[in-house]
């Protein structure tokens, strides 16, 4: 029974440091660079042809895919819009963390680059930059 007891206690503190060190210091956002726009400035320019855009990348339970301005931390962190919603790339090609337990969401823990044709409220992604 103290066994027991004592995998219990070391799966609930593995969680919570799990938690702890996901959850990073508070909201981040992105910002445009020299290299990439953020999504934001992405949403405001409408640039007709491809461009890089930064953001950080979510998943939801049914699969689609979105890149959000910012992260809000938790366990799951929450997307901060605007968003994008990105079509044209697989996102099991993105560097993801999933949720303990799983809950189908899944999330980048930093930005990610992805370039492609912005049209109202969504990203046509053509490649993923970084």
């Amino acid at each position: 029974m103290a066994a027991v007891v004592a995998v219990g206690v070391l799966v609930a503190l593995g969680r919570l440091l799990l938690a702890l060190t996901d959850s990073d210091e508070g909201p981040r956002r992105v910002s445009s660079s020299a290299d990439s726009l953020s999504v934001r400035d992405a949403i405001s320019r409408q640039i007709p042809r491809s461009v890089p855009v930064t953001g950080f990348a979510f998943v939801d339970e049914d699969g689609s895919l979105r890149l959000c301005d910012g992260r809000e931390p938790g366990s799951p962190p929450q997307c901060i819009g605007p968003w994008l919603d990105v079509t044209g790339i697989d996102p099991g090609r993105l560097n993801l963390r999933r949720s303990d337990p799983p809950t189908g969401v899944s999330w980048s823990r930093g930005p990610v680059v992805l370039a492609g044709v912005v049209q109202p409220g969504r990203l046509l992604a053509e490649e993923i930059v970084s």
